[in-house]
């Protein structure tokens, strides 16, 4: 090897493609002199490079852009169902519901009490409000993830 830095690999293709500048494919022949390593590289490349010419180019089925064409024609789109929307929105209703009668009822149980301080009341304020959002978006959120099947209709 001598005290010159191994070409990149992408300078070894270009020179087995002969597509090297003359400054670059002079830098890469020098190289090549003293680098048995490279020059086993760019051997294995043109090997494959005249593999790759060698391969017999396959043609497409004449009629296959217009089969291709009329199933995508004839397929109908993804129709999503008409309920989709109503499930969520009915888990949703339900939870913050049931939420509000939990929270009334604390509020009520609390406010009975003779301790019960306006600190109490800003706490159960925000955990009322914490409780409610997270009902109402939990069973959308949850449903969202959900995997609906794709349904494909093809006439």
């Amino acid at each position: 090897m001598t005290g010159l830095a191994h070409p990149h690999p992408n300078e070894l293709l270009a020179f087995a493609l002969a597509e090297e500048g003359e400054a670059g494919r002079r830098s890469v022949e020098e190289h090549l002199t003293a680098c048995a390593g490279c020059r086993a590289e760019v051997g294995r490349l043109a090997e494959t490079l005249s593999t790759l010419e060698a391969w017999p180019e396959e043609e497409p089925p004449a009629d296959g852009l217009a089969r291709v064409l009329t199933t995508v024609h004839d397929a109908a789109p993804l129709v999503p169902r008409r309920d989709d929307w109503l499930w969520p929105v009915v888990a949703s209703l339900v939870g913050v519901v049931a939420g509000s009668l939990v929270i009334y009822a604390a509020g009520m149980l609390l406010f009975a009490r003779p301790s019960f301080s306006g600190f109490g009341l800003a706490a159960l304020v925000f955990f009322g409000i914490g409780s409610l959002v997270t009902l109402a978006l939990a069973p959308m959120l949850l449903l969202e993830l959900q995997a609906r099947p794709q349904r494909l209709v093809v006439r």
